[in-house]
């Protein structure tokens, strides 16, 4: 599957009609991978207009309702934390947006535990704007 042709469809044909427009915005969709962020079996569908069930019983939110409430939240040069990332993806976004980012995984139920999927990809990603509590802040680059 052409997962570059998927995103570029996602962005142009399900997030712009829904008046996301914000480049910053767009950008920071076109450039997380929403594959990474779902179960092997799932991947076809990562960029479809559907929530995807994870493992924890949770979904994934659809990627129009994604960038709508990320939009809402006008986070250039702002603070952001996220509680209960679900699959990550919409921290990963929130993560090139936000002048500072807090994530926090949600505490999984122990017979449903597993590691994320996104971990993998977040270990061979760089985060300049992340911080965890016991960090010191750090700032996104302007």
């Amino acid at each position: 599957m052409d997962f570059a042709k998927a995103c570029f469809n996602m962005v142009e044909q399900q997030i712009r009609p829904w008046d996301v427009l914000d480049f910053d915005l767009l950008d920071a969709l076109e450039a997380i991978p929403r594959e990474a962020f779902v179960g092997e079996e799932q991947k076809s569908y990562a960029y479809a207009d559907i929530a995807l069930t994870l493992p924890n019983g949770g979904a994934t939110l659809e990627p129009k309702i994604v960038a709508r409430m990320i939009r809402g939240l006008a986070l250039k040069n702002r603070q952001s934390a996220e509680i209960g990332t679900g699959s990550g993806y919409a921290s990963a976004v929130l993560s090139k947006l936000a002048a500072e980012w807090l994530p926090s995984t949600s505490t999984p139920n122990s017979k449903r535990a597993q590691k994320p999927y996104w971990t993998d990809w977040a270990t061979t990603t760089s985060f300049p704007n992340q911080r965890r509590p016991d960090d010191a802040k750090c700032r996104r680059p302007v």
